[in-house]
C-alpha cells in the first residue's frame, strides 16, 4: 500500500519506515506478525534495493512464525505489487504512517519542553525498550545527545533514544510521521516542514528535483527554493507560484526560486543544504 510513498522517499534520499505484515491462523485464532524497518536511502539506490528491503522483512516475519507457518516461504511478486498499487493521496505522500509500537517497545512523543505531548500534538519521536541499540560506534558525542535516561519510565525502559524525527499520536494509537526536527523553519510564528514544500514542488510536471532552505532577511526568516527543471527546459516562475498557491498556504510559498543544473550532494548521498544556504545568502529576491 505504501510502496509508492517509499519510492518517493528512496529517490529523495530520505529515511522512511517500511512495514511488512503476515497473517496466520493458529488453533482457530488469527495471529499477526508485523516487521518495521527504518531505511536510509541515497540518490544512487534503485527499486531493486527497495525490493531487497521488502524481501528481508518478509524473511524476518516468516522466521518469527517458525515451523507453524502454514503458508511456506513467501515471495515478493513485483508484477502483482505494481498492479495492486493505489495512487496515494497528497496527505499520504507528505506524511508517512508508521503504525503502532511493537511489543517490548514504548514510543513517546515529547514536546519542546520535555513533556509527553497529548494526542494530536506534534513532538519528537523517542523510543525505549528492546528496540533501542547500545549506541553509535565510536561516536560518544552523538551517543550523549541521542541516548538519554528515560525520565518517564524505569526498568526495561530506562534508556531513551531521541530519533530527531517529528510525529504525533493519532486517536487510534498509531503514530503519524511529520519529518525531521532539523528540517523545520519557523516563519511568522508558524512551523514549516521544508520537506513538505519540496514534495509539492517535485509534484509539478516541470520540476525534476527541488530543495528548500531557510534564510534570514530584514523581514525575518523566509524560504528559498532551489529547483532542477526537467530536460533543462525554462520554467515560468509565475506559473510555479500559481501552482503552489493551489497546494499550500501563502506563508509556505518560497520568497525566491533559484534554478540549478543539479543539486549539491554530500558524500552520504543527501542534498547539501548548508551549501544551498550559502548560495541563498548571496542571492537577492
Amino acid at each position: 500500500h505504501h510502496r509508492q510513498i517509499q519510492q518517493k522517499q528512496f529517490v529523495k534520499g530520505n529515511t522512511f519506515v517500511s512495514k511488512t505484515t503476515l497473517n496466520r491462523k493458529n488453533d482457530g485464532r488469527e495471529e499477526i506478525i508485523t516487521v518495521f524497518r527504518a531505511v536510509l536511502s541515497n540518490p544512487l539506490t534503485t527499486c531493486d534495493d527497495l525490493y531487497s528491503v521488502l524481501e528481508d522483512q518478509l524473511k524476518i516475519a516468516e522466521d518469527l512464525l517458525g515451523d507453524k507457518n502454514d503458508y511456506g516461504r513467501g515471495v515478493i511478486n513485483r508484477k502483482i505489487i505494481i498492479k495492486k498499487e493505489e495512487k496515494p493521496t497528497d496527505d499520504e505522500i507528505l506524511t508517512i504512517p508508521i503504525g503502532k509500537p511493537i511489543h517490548n517497545t514504548k514510543i513517546y512523543i515529547v514536546d519542546s519542553i520535555g513533556n509527553i505531548a497529548p494526542i494530536g500534538i506534534q513532538g519528537e519521536i523517542c523510543i525505549a525498550g528492546d528496540a533501542v541499540a547500545h549506541g553509535y560506534f565510536n561516536n560518544e558525542e552523538l551517543n550523549k545527545k541521542c541516548f538519554i535516561t528515560n525520565p518517564f519510565h524505569k526498568g526495561n525502559y530506562h534508556r531513551l533514544y531521541r530519533t530527531g524525527d517529528l510525529g504525533m499520536y493519532l486517536p487510534d494509537g498509531s503514530i503519524k510521521f511529520l519529518g525531521r526536527i532539523d528540517d523545520q523553519i519557523k516563519i511568522r510564528g508558524r512551523r514549516i516542514e521544508c520537506g513538505e514544500v519540496e514534495s509539492i514542488l517535485c509534484s509539478n510536471a516541470e520540476i525534476a528535483d527541488a530543495a528548500v532552505v531557510g534564510r534570514k532577511s530584514e523581514k525575518g526568516m523566509e524560504l528559498i527554493a532551489f529547483y532542477v527543471s526537467k530536460h533543462n527546459e525554462v520554467v515560468s516562475l509565475e506559473s510555479l507560484r500559481e501552482f503552489l498557491k493551489c497546494k499550500i498556504p501563502e506563508y509556505m510559498i518560497p520568497a525566491l526560486f533559484i534554478e540549478q543544473k543539479r543539486l549539491p550532494i554530500m558524500p552520504n548521498g543527501k542534498i547539501d543544504k548548508k551549501k544551498l544556504q550559502q548560495i541563498a545568502i548571496t542571492q537577492s529576491a
